[in-house]
């Protein structure tokens, strides 16, 4: 099978408290087991979204109320193609927004991810002096 052209994003995401309308139980970082829509900048319907699985870097789970950096993987890469860093995007699950996060990266990479990439986003993942992959 021939490699196809995808994104990584790197994200800081904080998930919603309860109280403020987010989730009840943590996500886990399971290998993109955890698969919300996202509000990308310029729409603000709950019915505009774009699907991105997710990966939380650092932590087993995610509580509502906390932050992680985490990376998403955008299954229609041409929905994101004006996302630039410093943007904020909104987790969805359903037309419950349960999350926001600020872009720190985007990097075009082919899937799959080769051995190099994803050794680069598992050192930023447990680096916590930096906000962005680095090679």
């Amino acid at each position: 099978m021939a490699d196809v052209r995808g994104l990584l994003v790197a994200v800081r995401l904080r998930l919603l408290h309860t109280e403020e309308g987010g989730r009840r139980a943590p996500i886990t970082s399971a290998r993109f087991g955890y698969r919300p829509n996202w509000g990308l900048p310029g729409t603000d319907h709950p019915r505009e979204q774009s699907g991105g699985p997710l990966l939380c870097l650092g932590a087993d789970q995610l509580h509502p109320g906390q932050t992680a950096r985490a990376v998403l993987m955008p299954l229609f890469i041409e929905a994101w193609q004006w996302l630039e860093a410093g943007e904020q995007i909104h987790a969805y699950e359903g037309p419950q927004r349960v999350g926001q996060a600020e872009v720190l990266m985007i990097s075009e990479t082919t899937l799959p991810v080769s051995d190099e990439v994803a050794a680069c986003w598992q050192r930023w993942a447990h680096s916590p002096d930096s906000d962005a992959p680095r090679k």
